[in-house]
């Protein structure tokens, strides 16, 4: 993969390719939103479903005004919390 000017319609989804990045610093989204959809195809929709979990069960905050969370890749390119 190289970097090119340009535009794309992509949809980033699970199972898409996703060698890209290694890291993603992002806010807690609306479930079912089109954001998740990227977060899943890099980190795997069961680990994204525990992050959203842990974070109902602790309050935190969602949308612009929210906390973030961190993914990182892992062993083998998966990415960790």
């Amino acid at each position: 993969m190289r970097a090119a000017p340009g535009f794309t319609r992509r949809f980033v989804r699970p199972g898409a390719i996703r060698g890209a990045v290694d890291g993603l610093l992002t806010g807690f989204h609306e479930p079912r939103g089109t954001h998740l959809a990227l977060l899943e195809a890099r980190a795997g929709a069961a680990l994204i479903a525990d992050a959203y979990r842990a974070a109902l069960a602790d309050g935190y905050l969602w949308h612009e005004f929210g906390d973030a969370h961190l993914l990182l890749s892992g062993r083998g390119g998966e990415a960790a919390q």
